[in-house]
């Protein structure tokens, strides 16, 4: 499943993120911005949940050049 996505960290906002291998214990999503694994974060995908999810950031990895790949596991 592709959907956009936001994501919020206690210092920005990373908008237009695309989800990907999404589960019900956590969740894939590409960025063009990276995370540290251990941020804890909150993401709202309108087109799936009602409310925001709050997740903890458990890999990233550079795809290319402004694009990352990003695991996240839900609290």
């Amino acid at each position: 499943m592709s959907m956009p996505c936001n994501v919020s960290t206690d210092s920005d906002t990373l908008n237009d993120c695309t989800t990907i291998d999404l589960g019900k214990g956590g969740m894939c999503i590409f960025s063009d911005k990276s995370l540290e694994a251990g941020h804890v974060i909150e993401l709202q995908c309108n087109d799936i949940w009602d409310s925001p999810k709050t997740g903890t950031v458990k890999w990233c990895k550079q795809i290319r050049i402004n694009l990352y790949r990003i695991g996240i596991e839900f609290s």
